[in-house]
């Protein structure tokens, strides 16, 4: 660490060449604060010419990054669910780490989702499926697209709430937003619109 005339600035690393800064290695969970106090702070993270960053994990391990109170996947998403001509039941990791659904109804169908709460004979449900420890107010969305001459009918599964129009029309297209409403264990709910 290096501090700088300029007040209260510190630099850490080399001011040209290659290096790593660590910060929070152990095994055990840490958080690491910049710049909470109660001034105005300006964070400033890979503003250089060129580079990379990365938060997250490189594993598959469930990450994620919470700007706001909204959680947001950055990466490669696994591919798109083929619901076909048919009812379509996702899975919590299709509607959290796919997102997309593509459905060619010939008559209407249904897209139920999958339970919000985790119960044991269910496991995880939606909101345990987020990343990191869910709260109050999160939220995830998906998109179904339904190149189908009839319509795709969204329905909340245990736990879920749904407001407003559901339908998903033919040749149409449709962004659902959930945002979590209760993180009780085994009581979790969310409201889909």
């Amino acid at each position: 660490m290096t501090p700088e005339a300029t007040a209260g600035q510190i630099v850490i690393g080399a001011t040209a060449g290659a290096g790593a800064i660590t910060l929070g290695s152990s095994s055990t969970t840490q958080t690491v604060n910049v710049g909470t106090g109660a001034g105005a702070p300006t964070i400033n993270v890979a503003t250089g010419a060129a580079g990379d960053l990365t938060i997250g994990f490189a594993s598959s391990t469930a990450t994620g990054l919470r700007l706001a109170s909204r959680r947001v996947s950055l990466g490669n998403k696994l591919a798109h669910k083929d619901c076909a001509d048919a009812a379509c039941s996702p899975t919590v990791s299709e509607i959290l780490d796919s997102g997309l659904f593509i459905a060619a109804a010939s008559a209407n169908r249904a897209f139920t989702l999958p339970t919000a709460a985790q119960t044991a004979g269910d496991g995880a449900g939606l909101v345990a499926g987020l990343p990191g420890t869910a709260a109050v107010g999160d939220t995830f969305s998906f998109v179904i697209s339904n190149s189908g001459a009839s319509t795709v009918t969204v329905t909340a599964g245990t736990g879920g709430t749904q407001v407003g129009n559901a339908v998903i029309g033919a040749a149409a297209t449709k962004v659902v937003f959930c945002r979590v409403t209760s993180i009780t264990t085994n009581s979790e709910t969310v409201t889909c619109y």
